[in-house]
């Protein structure tokens, strides 16, 4: 009874102080989502405190002593909320869907709609030979309509992840400049393009500590491949001279001034390296502009490892609640100085 005591007592004085937090910005606002600390330590003293002093075994992390009372409540995993019933495939189902899989990437690109998708998907599957052997579809057959729903339903869900994806990636981490990578065909041809450009930044996000995320695309006018990209560069590693130019602007019919990097010009093809800050429009309008073309052509998204999606920290919670993002929402919209109280936490502080 006097254990129970003492620890109502410490939640009560917990409330009092910094709570542990997971924040993202979601280009607007700052999201929070508080932990309860189910301990009879303050937040102060689980981070400062090694494990053996908070009763911890050495493979025990430090986050276990905290949960998400809504992740709690919906998921089966109280810390992070990941769902932990998924629903696996069967074998047939698997076999099914790989089956599918292969003409929808034939098909995706021609902006169909959803409807228009998934009857696509089923009179294919309906005339396929290798599905009637099989399963003995048949134009009847409900459960097979049923299927090929869930599949496009699944595919249109899983194209808006990405993007949603692509934005938290973009929101929650630093960047410098917006750069535009296209090849010279003296230099390279389209297919060494590809793989150059993505072991240049693999080894500059190594050697140099530089952060990048972007996709290819190609020119509506001239079918030319080049590449879109976030990137940062820590100060005092960039690499070659930016070099100023002028370049003519077909979207908006002007020339324009262009920053042009000696070394990927040197090696690669003409290279333009745009100045960004986070909070300022050109960056929004930088990422809308990268997820348009993700969003119309699904080519694949380059990201470097290391980049965040949340933040974990500690911080003033309760002071600077605004109100609930949603009603299905874990997180919360904070006050725009809620982030002057926050402190982050390295991965492992959480350990």
């Amino acid at each position: 009874m006097f254990n129970n005591i003492t620890k109502s007592i410490r939640k009560v004085y917990n409330m009092c102080k910094k709570d542990l937090v997971k924040i993202r910005f979601d280009g607007s606002h700052y999201l929070a989502v508080p932990y309860e600390n189910d301990s009879n330590f303050t937040v102060e003293e689980i981070f400062n405190n090694p494990k053996e002093k908070l009763g911890l075994k050495e493979t025990e992390k430090k986050k276990s002593l905290f949960y998400n009372e809504y992740a709690r409540l919906n998921y089966g995993d109280p810390f992070t909320g990941k769902r932990t019933n998924y629903e696996f495939l069967t074998g047939w189902k698997i076999q099914l869907t790989e089956f599918l899989n292969k003409y929808y990437l034939e098909i995706k690109h021609e902006g169909y709609s959803r409807e228009e998708l998934q009857f696509m998907l089923w009179s294919y599957g309906v005339r396929s030979k290798w599905v009637k052997d099989i399963y003995a579809v048949s134009v009847n057959d409900l459960w097979f309509y049923k299927f090929t729903k869930d599949f496009v339903a699944r595919k249109v869900a899983n194209d808006l992840n990405r993007e949603l994806r692509f934005r938290r990636k973009a929101y929650n981490n630093p960047w410098n400049f917006f750069c535009t990578f296209t090849y010279n065909s003296e230099l390279c041809t389209e297919e060494e393009f590809v793989k150059k450009i993505k072991n240049k930044l693999k080894n500059l996000h190594c050697k140099k500590g530089w952060n990048y995320m972007g996709a290819f695309e190609r020119g509506e006018k001239t079918n030319r491949l080049h590449m879109h990209a976030l990137v940062y560069v820590p100060e005092g590693e960039m690499i070659g001279q930016l070099v100023e130019s002028t370049s003519w602007d077909n979207s908006n019919h002007r020339i324009i001034k262009v920053f042009i990097n000696t070394e990927f010009e040197k090696k690669i093809g003409r290279c333009d390296f745009k100045e960004l800050h986070n909070q300022d429009a050109t960056f929004h309008d930088a990422v809308s502009y990268i997820v348009k073309y993700i969003s119309k052509t699904k080519e694949q998204i380059l990201y470097c490892r290391g980049l965040k999606e949340v933040t974990y920290g500690i911080a003033d919670f309760d002071d600077h609640v605004i109100c609930n993002y949603g009603p299905t929402s874990e997180y919360f919209i904070m006050s725009d100085d809620f982030i002057k109280s926050f402190k982050e936490l390295q991965a492992a502080d959480l350990n």
